[in-house]
């Protein structure tokens, strides 16, 4: 599974920002107080893309290595990560079909007196984006979608895989990512050879 531009850390607390795919460019926050396996002396290494690991290297102690998970507490925040239907470039290129706000800040909860945005339990937290894909992978492509947001091709399109500028702070990819998969709805559509906008409403 790649490793995808975004937040991550270890359980220790060290922060690792991946900013291109598989880690090819990244920058970290090491803790080597609170990693159980370093020092003083140990530095920063490596990141591990295929192991999802931070690395260091030490002459000292050896050196040592922590799994990376995706850093859910920091996006919550909703510091960087952004509503996909405001946002994809597969679905909301020009900004949400509904409101026409580009590249809106997602909270990351469903408190409204905090701000928060109703469709995240509904949705975007619980699977419900995925299942509208594989409802309509089931129905050979067709889907109940409304308005500008109506399906246009039905089963039988091209199956691509479609590489992302925006993963890093798509709130659905990193959703994708914490359920296990390596791609976020709209790709996984297209992936499939089903118009991505069976994610829409």
């Amino acid at each position: 599974m790649a490793l995808l531009p975004g937040t991550y850390r270890t359980a220790a607390g060290s922060i690792v920002t991946v900013l291109t795919l598989n880690a090819r460019s990244w920058s970290a926050e090491f803790d080597w107080f609170e990693e159980p396996d370093a020092c003083c002396d140990c530095r920063c290494a490596d990141v591990d893309w295929q192991e999802r690991s931070l690395v260091w290297e030490c002459e000292v102690c050896g050196g040592g290595m922590a799994k990376l998970i995706p850093n859910v507490e920091h996006a919550q925040m909703g510091e960087t990560m952004q509503c996909p239907a405001s946002m994809c470039p597969l679905i909301a290129k020009d900004g949400s079909p509904w409101t026409g706000e580009y590249a809106a800040t997602c909270p990351g909860h469903d408190d409204m007196a905090r701000g928060g945005c109703p469709w995240w339990s509904m949705s975007c937290s619980t699977g419900g984006i995925q299942g509208q894909v594989e409802e309509a992978a089931a129905r050979g492509g067709r889907h109940v979608v409304a308005g500008p947001n109506k399906v246009r091709r039905l089963a039988g399109c091209t199956s691509r895989a479609f590489d992302c500028a925006k993963a890093a702070e798509c709130r659905w990819q990193e959703q994708a990512i914490l359920a296990g998969r390596s791609t976020c709805p709209p790709r996984d559509a297209l992936l499939r050879g089903l118009d991505p906008r069976v994610t829409l409403f």
